[in-house]
């Protein structure tokens, strides 16, 4: 029997503009007797457009491990591709893919200042593997819970001039789950607090710490919430410069945080932990209670309550996609997208929480089987959503909100000032559906009128460009250059960036953020 498996630099597969790209299949032949092996390989980007294919014959000696490395050429656009490896012998022929991708190398901003991070306190990655390949893409902030996970992980981190938002609520025994942990535990005072001890010990890496991970210590609030104060004052004891925030909220649920409030536990804490999930349903979406939307509801009550301008950070996002996962335990496949309308989501969500003065939004890196991964099962091979996520910090995140173009009818057009070189640049999409599950016949248009299974939906619109300037370009969701025809493109779900538009729009613009940084 043959096993196939790739094997993965440092950054993974994720290449810049100036690297070759390299994939490496290990081919392993178990038998006894030696194989003539031919192997083909097909690549395409991602518009679909064919590469120059690959085919050589070798012989894979009986017992031993080959190394076979392929070099695509022509990867001339930035963003994602695709590559499928077979290998056929006289007795069997065995297939197995990949997703690499090409973009440009850039400044990335610090962890502090950086609008974005990635949660992966649910995957099951490799450090040394997946933090490189997170930095590539882009981010310098990395979410993970419990101590041990952390420690497993700070070297790499520092490596990569990454911090970490650290999930660990205060208690003194370090491996006991927070609902087993004895009363006299959770509320020793703040030198034997373990929140007094851990915040000590990751002072130098941890930049934002929250009190686990949306629980309500054993659905008793009134106890959580005392729990909540007592590890608040040890972690302040420690390092009075701390950025802390309380238990994770699911849902933007402000029951819970009204609760947390009364109860005055916010007077302990100085961000909140937010997790908006809103899928299958689009990010515009408003009708449903797990919508961005309730965003907006939270910023309504913190200033009808008077909770000042208390920083909101989303600490998970994402939008999980139906790829080649067996099953999921966690979601029915109706609530998960395809892997195109997972880009296309993702990347709308993130921008709107960059316009609505969110401080870090942390995509939800689950693991595979979740689907909210943005690489392969095997290994840091990107998904789409990844190389439309290095775009997105190669733009969004090294540049400062400024307003909304609110003219143009059911256009999102988002401006943004580049802290490069101080030109204004828009992100700009129309929404088409209300959902975006991989079941086409459940996404609706936003008017009602079809669904995505009819077949006849119009899905681009045909858009007249504004508040131009000479210099102004447009680059589609991976940063590649599109082509302008009598002054006029099209726009759809998917974003796409005008670049170096006309300071004269700023008097028409409206500021549409909620929240203060």
């Amino acid at each position: 029997m043959l096993k196939l498996k790739f094997m993965y630099p440092e950054g993974g597969y994720i290449f810049y503009t100036d690297e070759e790209v390299l994939i490496t299949l290990q081919i392993e032949n178990d038998n006894q007797f030696d194989l003539n092996a031919l192997i083909t390989v097909g690549y395409n980007d991602y518009e679909g457009n064919l590469l120059p294919p690959e085919s050589r014959r070798i012989v894979l000696k009986a017992g031993e491990i080959s190394n076979v490395e392929f070099r695509p050429t022509k990867c001339e656009r930035l963003g994602y591709y695709n590559a499928v490896i077979t290998v056929s012998t006289d007795t069997q022929t065995l297939s197995k893919h990949t997703g690499f991708g090409v973009t440009t190398r850039f400044a990335p901003r610090s962890a502090e200042e950086s609008l974005f991070g990635v949660s992966c306190g649910a995957s099951n990655f490799v450090a040394t593997q997946h933090l490189p390949f997170f930095a590539k893409i882009g981010y310098r902030m990395i979410r993970k819970s419990w101590p041990n996970a952390i420690r497993k992980i700070v070297d790499e981190a520092k490596k990569n001039d990454m911090k970490i938002t650290a999930q660990f609520p205060g208690r003194n025994g370090i491996e006991v789950q927070p609902t087993r942990i004895e009363l006299k535990d959770r509320f020793a005072k703040p030198e034997e607090n373990c929140a007094y001890h851990l915040t000590k010990e990751f002072e130098d890496i941890v930049h934002m710490a929250e009190f686990g991970n949306e629980f309500s210590e054993e659905r008793n609030v009134t106890l959580s919430a005392e729990w909540h104060k007592v590890s608040a004052l040890a972690r302040w004891k420690a390092n009075p410069n701390g950025l802390y925030a309380p238990t994770g909220f699911a849902g933007v649920d402000i029951n819970k945080i009204k609760s947390f409030y009364e109860q005055g536990v916010l007077d302990y804490y100085n961000f909140l932990g937010i997790h908006a999930y809103c899928f299958p349903y689009s990010p515009e979406y408003k009708q449903s209670y797990w919508s961005l939307e309730r965003l907006r509801d939270l910023s309504k009550w913190m200033k009808e309550n008077g909770v000042g301008d208390i920083p909101i950070a989303l600490t998970e996002e994402g939008f999980p996609a139906l790829a080649e996962q067996d099953g999921s335990e966690c979601y029915s496949p109706s609530d998960m997208l395809t892997m195109d309308t997972q880009v296309d989501a993702t990347i709308r969500a993130f921008i709107i929480f960059a316009s609505m003065g969110v401080f870090n939004s942390q995509y939800f890196d689950g693991a595979f089987y979740f689907g909210f991964s943005m690489s392969e099962k095997d290994g840091p091979a990107p998904w789409p959503v990844a190389m439309a996520m290095c775009q997105l910090f190669r733009t969004v995140d090294r540049a400062d909100y400024v307003g909304d173009y609110r003219k143009d009818d059911g256009v999102y057009y988002k401006v943004f000032r580049s802290i490069d070189d101080g030109k204004l640049f828009a992100a700009v999409w129309r929404p088409v559906y209300i959902a975006g599950s991989c079941f086409k016949s459940l996404n609706w248009t936003v008017d009602g009128s079809a669904r995505e299974s009819d077949g006849n939906v119009k899905e681009f619109f045909e858009y007249t460009l504004h508040h131009t300037t000479s210099e102004t370009f447009i680059q589609d969701v991976m940063g590649n250059e599109i082509g302008v025809e009598d002054n006029k493109t099209l726009i759809g779900e998917r974003p796409i960036y005008i670049r170096n538009i006309s300071e004269d729009i700023l008097s028409e613009l409206e500021d549409m953020s909620l929240f203060s940084l």
